[in-house]
């Protein structure tokens, strides 16, 4: 904490005054905001589907930056809040994100694992593939578990699943 004075502690945040310019600080996991977005269209069922979205970073400090890694968290931070370069100040780091977990629940209340996607570290945003088997709706919901450095954060989407068109007889033209 350097030259602070630690006072309370509470769900996971310290609270500390500074010693020299008499600010208040807190220090704890910051807030996260997770999206998902799946295709607004009829899907044919067993054709495949993106699912994309996003998990940010909603601190104070640096809200709308992407969540990465507890390993990429010195280099982005660096980048941010000290003007050095986004790959580090020899240029041998490369950021990396977090892991989102992807599942899908139908409307009889069954659970699929899609997956877990890894967000991209320069901009926050993930992307997976899903061949759905069965028609019928959706929900699609994106979790990111949250780590030290930021809180747990979900969302969903829908998505309607239908079945191939079958095919029909041969097409009699009118007189």
């Amino acid at each position: 904490l350097g030259c602070s004075r630690p006072g309370a502690i509470a769900d996971g945040y310290l609270v500390a005054s500074g010693r020299y310019d008499g600010y208040t600080y807190g220090f704890g996991p910051g807030k996260s905001k997770t999206t998902v977005m799946a295709p607004l269209g009829n899907v044919v069922e067993g054709s495949p589907l993106t699912i994309t979205g996003s998990v940010l970073d909603l601190s104070p400090a640096q809200p709308s930056s992407p969540c990465v890694s507890k390993d990429s968290m010195r280099t982005q931070m660096e980048y941010l809040h000290m003007q050095q370069p986004i790959d580090g100040l020899w240029h041998n780091e490369t950021i990396i994100g977090v892991d989102v977990s992807l599942s899908a629940i139908s409307e009889d209340g069954s659970y699929i694992d899609i997956g877990t996607a890894t967000t991209d570290g320069y901009s926050g945003k993930f992307g997976m593939s899903w061949i759905p088997t069965s028609d019928g709706l959706y929900q699609i919901v994106a979790s990111f578990e949250g780590d030290e450095s930021y809180a747990s954060s979900s969302d969903s989407a829908f998505v309607t699943i239908g079945s191939a068109a079958s095919a029909g007889g041969a097409i009699e033209p009118e007189p």
